[in-house]
């Protein structure tokens, strides 16, 4: 009984909007998201309500609980979104819920609502984000380092303190950094450029003023 119990719900996971490594523990919040506060899933926003009825107002159909929507009743227990409402949320109030499409502005990534423009995973994601051409309509975004990086207005930028720049995962001052002297922008480029990675000092050598 207990295997063909967790068959069901290994299924049940593979259909969710939220893609699962492995069943959750019982109250485990909606995983991947980026909040780590261990919130779980706090209601379910349905388009029609009990009656059959398009929702006039969203409160009228939220389902808060599995007594509220008892078909809803295993995403609860597991803080999963259910198949036919498949998207993560987090709302301003730091809210986890599933609903249909996400909010104006934020793309939808690995079944979840991100906001692209800040997001450190999906940094400048837009469509349908499954594309790692960058001047694609449905680019999936850029992971930013969140040792040395800020994802700001769709693009990964460095936060490192003052004129340091990111070079191979580490703030360096390009002025005197003797493995990238001169360095710029994201410090890849070979050839001289707006990124490029800077000069390597010979040993008798030392970098000033890049």
């Amino acid at each position: 009984m207990y295997k063909y119990k967790t068959v069901i719900i290994a299924a049940f996971l593979l259909l969710a909007g939220c893609s699962l490594e492995s069943v959750p523990e019982r109250g485990e919040k909606c995983p991947g998201l980026e909040d780590e506060s261990g919130k779980t899933l706090q209601f379910i926003q349905k388009e029609i309500d009990n009656n059959g009825e398009k929702c006039e107002r969203p409160e009228d159909c939220r389902c808060s609980s599995a007594d509220d929507c008892p078909e809803f009743a295993e995403s609860f227990e597991l803080s999963v979104c259910p198949p036919k409402i498949p998207l993560c949320h987090i709302n301003a109030q730091q809210e986890y819920y599933c609903m249909l499409s996400c909010p104006v502005g934020q793309a939808v990534c690995d079944g979840r609502c991100v906001q692209s423009e800040s997001s450190m995973d999906y940094c400048g994601a837009r469509g349908d984000c499954n594309d790692s051409d960058p001047d694609s309509k449905n680019y999936m975004g850029q992971k930013c380092n969140k040792e040395t990086e800020i994802c700001k207005d769709g693009k990964c930028k460095s936060s490192c303190p003052g004129n340091q720049i990111v070079c191979d995962n580490e703030c360096i001052d390009p002025l005197t950094d003797d493995e990238y002297c001169g360095a710029k922008g994201n410090c890849k480029d070979e050839m001289p450029s707006d990124n490029y990675m800077g000069t390597a000092c010979a040993e008798y050598e030392e970098c000033r003023n890049g």
